[in-house]
Formats: structure tokens, C-alpha cells, sequence
């Protein structure tokens, strides 16, 4: 009987989970299994072989591999082999976060040397199936893309938005496993009575505030609530020396995708930067939109991360989708911006200013809540953030500027070609659904169902995501997956 290949692509909080997972996997699985681990950090080689695990670490890896003459040739050849099932490789430089200030022979040869890595470990290891994290850079998104090329199926794994205390399995950037699948199914059986119901429950929750989707835990939060300001000084002293020191570490050791080192010992500059940040952004973001006033509704997305790098590579400028929508609505309608939480610290003032000059844009309050805009607007527009989620579970229509996980909702619509920005918002406009619709309510159960229990979140300290009950729960999606896609039930 042939060993069937699965790829471990990791980082260092995951490993615990991962090699539970391997033991999980033998144990459950009826044959035989052989498994490879891969990471882009030394700690993690260093956790792995504690555990006595062999792996492969891509840093050291792409020291080896030279340049020949034509190695620019080599890169062009392999695209257009792989045309189809990766995206276009300059994606995959204007995507990644590590490549800001570097030169573009740099950049191109990184990719370069990424693509050389993988290609030829696929082809010799035929992966059947590959277990990573979510999109996160450039290592897991190119393996992602290539391992579809050499026939292997890859999953990423995310903290759900929704239900809370869940996971999602990514088949590829953008697409979640089970989603359609489970949406078409029940639109052509039907919907039973208790379906009903349960879609009726999830979307009073919504429109009443009751339940905002989250990937962070509630127990998080509350603990951080509760610690006074000197534990938190102290806190963030622990974790910024831990993470300097970490960082440091993996510099020195080479590895070349890690964040920009912070200095430790920054907390009280940090705070007084923020609050002054966070004023400025609290002058420009206190509008309330007019009652009766027909609007669309933007929700800023967090920057830098895959929604914008990746999920909507092509209009990952904010600031520009925002002035195209501006000239593309009708005279008569506004645009309502808010800031994302995490952004308020953050973004420029010119960037704000920009924002103020559009004569139909209207920044609301950062505290106001996202699901009373939803429920009041006419459309939401975003590049690909969960706000679309939360306007599908009640019928709303929405404008995508990407490709989100989510997209097969009834009431998307892509935005395409900003030229013709001014009928796609009349197309959407015409989707708004009843909530009582069943294909509203067929997707609200779908992503439920698509969304598997248990914890995937390296901030979910309540408990780890190593633990025993945890590891089952994820084993056992894991475990169908696999079987599914053996079977040929997942296309």
C-alpha cells in the first residue's frame, strides 16, 4: 500500500497542535500515513526536533539555491506552466508585507528562490494534501497555489469570524471548503421547518446586537479589561522583550520573514503616539449620516493583511475604491465610512483629509455600531471584509472588490471593472432579499455548517489550541476532509 504524503506547513504556535494532529491522523486513519513538516522559523525547526520531528526550514533552504544565467527565463517558463492554477506571479510581490523597502531585485529574486524551493518538493513528495495556516505571506500562499498545480489539495486554516469558537479550511485563498457545497444542497432539498428557525435565530441575534461576529475571544477581552494599568505596563514589557528577543534571534540565525524588530521599553511613547493618533482620527470621524438619506456603507479594513493583499490585490487601495465609488453613486446618496478599530492609531492624516474632500463621504463615529449601518444602508461595499458577511445574513446586497471566502452569498456583487462601477451598483441594489428568503437563509446555515468547531488562534488562551478536546475537534474536520475529498464529494 502506497504512503499517503500530508505536508505540515507551520509556524512556532502551532506546533503542538500539529504534531497532536499527526498522532490524531495515525491513529483514526485507516491507512497508511506519511507526514512533513515545513516552516520559515528556526524556533519552530528547534521545537520540531525536540519533539523528534524532522523539518524542512525554507530559509536555509533558499541559501542553496543559485542563480544561473537564465533564471529570470526560469521564473517566466514555470508561470506559464502554472497558469491556471496560481496567480499571476507579480501578485505575489506586490502582496507580501516583508518586501516593503527592499529593492526589486531583491524582491524578484526572493520570489524567485521561493518558487524553486517548492516546485521541485512537490514534485518529488506528490503531497496529497497540505495543512497550513491561512494566507499570511508569501510561503503559504505560493504553496497553497502550486501544490493545486501538482495535484495535491491544500487547506488553510483560520480563526472563523462566525460562530464564535470555530475554524474555517480554506481549499485555496478565497474559497472555503463545504460553503457552496453546503448552500447548494440546500437550496435544492429545501429548507426543514427547524432550519428555518435556526436561520430566523442567527439573524435576531445579528440585527439586535446580541451576536457581532468576532475571531477573538470574549475571555480575551475581558481579561485584558480587567488588568490595571501597571500589569499591563508590565505585560507589555514581557511580551515586547520576548518578541525582541525572538526576532533578534531569527535575524541572526537568518531568517529573512519576520517583522520589523520593536524596542522594547517604548510603552509610554507608544500610548502618548496613540492617544494622539487616536484624537486625530475621532476629529475626522464624528458625522452621523442623515436619517432617510440613502447610503452605501465602507468599512476601512486593517492594513497590512490578506483582505486587502491578497483577497483584493487589484483594488487594495482603499482610499482610491472609495473616490471611484464617489463618482459612481447616485447624486442623491452618501457614502458612509468608518474606521476599523484597529487602524485608529494608525493611518494618516492625509489619508483622512483625502477622505474629507469627497463631497458625498460621510465619516461616521468610530463607536457606532457596524450592524445598525448595516441594517440601515442600502449596500455595503468592501473589499472583502466579514461586514459582507454580516449584510448577507439579512439579505442585504453587497459590493465586493475581491474575492472573499463568502463570495457565494445571494446578495454579492462583484465589482469587476471600476468603468462600469455605476451599473454594478444598480445591480446590486436590485438584490436585496427578504431575510426571510430561503436563499438567505440557506447561506446563513451554510457558513455555519462550513465553519468547523474548535479553536484555531494563537490568542486563544482559554484554553490552548493544543488541547486534547481541541485537537479531536479539528482531527475530526480534518479527518472528513480528507475522506471527502478521496471520495470525490468535494470538486
Amino acid at each position: 500500500m502506497d504512503k499517503k504524503k500530508i505536508l505540515f506547513h507551520l509556524r512556532p504556535w502551532e506546533v503542538g497542535l500539529y504534531v497532536a494532529l499527526e498522532d490524531y491522523l495515525n491513529r483514526e486513519f485507516n491507512k497508511e500515513l506519511d507526514f512533513l513538516y515545513i516552516t520559515h522559523h528556526f524556533e519552530a525547526e528547534s521545537l520540531l526536533k525536540k519533539r523528534g520531528r524532522d523539518c524542512i526550514n525554507i530559509n536555509s533552504e533558499l541559501k542553496k539555491i543559485p542563480f544561473p544565467i537564465d533564471w529570470r527565463e526560469r521564473l517566466q517558463e514555470l508561470e506559464n506552466q502554472c497558469r491556471g492554477f496560481t496567480r499571476n506571479f507579480q501578485q505575489y510581490l506586490a502582496a507580501e508585507r516583508f518586501f516593503n523597502r527592499k529593492s526589486r531585485d531583491i524582491q524578484i529574486k526572493q520570489l524567485y528562490r521561493t518558487l524553486m524551493f517548492y516546485n521541485p518538493l512537490f514534485e518529488k513528495h506528490k503531497p496529497f494534501f497540505m495543512l497550513s495556516n491561512g494566507p499570511d505571506h508569501m510561503p503559504f500562499w505560493i504553496a497553497m497555489d502550486l501544490l493545486k498545480f501538482h495535484g495535491g489539495h491544500p487547506c488553510g486554516l483560520v480563526p472563523a469570524s462566525w460562530p464564535k469558537n470555530s475554524f474555517s479550511m480554506y481549499r485555496e485563498v478565497g474559497r472555503i471548503y463545504y460553503g457552496q457545497e453546503i448552500y447548494n444542497d440546500l437550496l435544492t432539498r429545501g429548507l426543514t421547518a427547524a432550519e428555518q428557525e435556526r436561520a430566523k435565530e442567527l439573524q435576531q441575534a445579528f440585527v439586535t446586537g446580541r451576536s457581532v461576529p468576532i475571531n477573538i475571544s470574549s475571555e480575551r477581552f475581558a481579561l485584558i479589561r480587567t488588568r490595571s494599568f501597571i500589569q499591563r505596563i508590565k505585560s507589555y514589557y514581557y511580551y515586547n522583550t520576548n518578541d525582541f528577543y525572538w526576532q533578534i534571534t531569527e535575524r541572526i540565525k537568518g531568517n529573512w520573514y519576520v517583522q520589523k524588530i520593536p524596542f522594547p521599553g517604548r510603552y509610554i511613547l507608544n500610548k502618548i503616539r496613540n492617544k494622539y493618533n487616536f484624537i486625530v482620527s475621532r476629529r475626522f470621524f464624528n458625522e452621523t449620516v442623515v436619517q432617510g438619506v440613502p447610503f452605501v456603507y465602507f468599512p476601512l479594513h486593517l492594513e497590512p493583511e490578506a483582505t486587502t493583499t491578497i483577497y483584493s490585490n487589484f483594488y487594495d487601495n482603499q482610499l482610491e475604491v472609495i473616490r471611484a465609488l464617489s463618482k459612481a453613486l447616485p447624486v442623491s446618496w452618501l457614502i458612509a465610512v468608518k474606521e476599523h478599530p484597529n487602524m485608529k492609531h494608525r493611518r494618516s492624516k492625509d489619508f483622512y483629509r483625502s477622505l474629507k474632500k469627497m463631497p458625498n463621504v460621510v465619516m461616521v463615529k468610530t463607536y457606532q455600531p457596524s450592524w445598525q449601518l448595516i441594517r440601515d444602508c442600502e449596500i455595503v461595499a468592501t473589499l472583502s471584509g466579514t461586514a459582507g458577511i454580516e449584510a448577507s445574513i439579512i439579505g442585504k446586497p453587497v459590493i465586493v472588490f475581491g474575492k472573499p471566502a463568502w463570495g457565494y452569498s445571494p446578495t454579492v456583487t462583484e465589482a469587476g471593472n471600476l468603468q462600469n462601477l455605476h451599473e454594478t451598483i444598480w445591480e446590486a441594489y436590485r438584490k436585496q432579499l427578504s431575510p426571510d428568503d430561503e436563499r438567505v437563509q440557506a447561506f446563513i446555515l451554510s457558513w455555519e455548517g462550513a465553519n468547523q468547531k474548535g479553536i484555531y488562534d494563537h490568542f486563544a488562551w482559554l484554553p490552548p489550541i493544543d488541547d486534547p478536546d481541541n485537537v479531536v475537534k479539528i482531527g475530526q474536520a480534518i479527518l472528513k476532509l480528507i475522506h471527502d475529498i478521496e471520495s470525490g464529494n468535494i470538486s
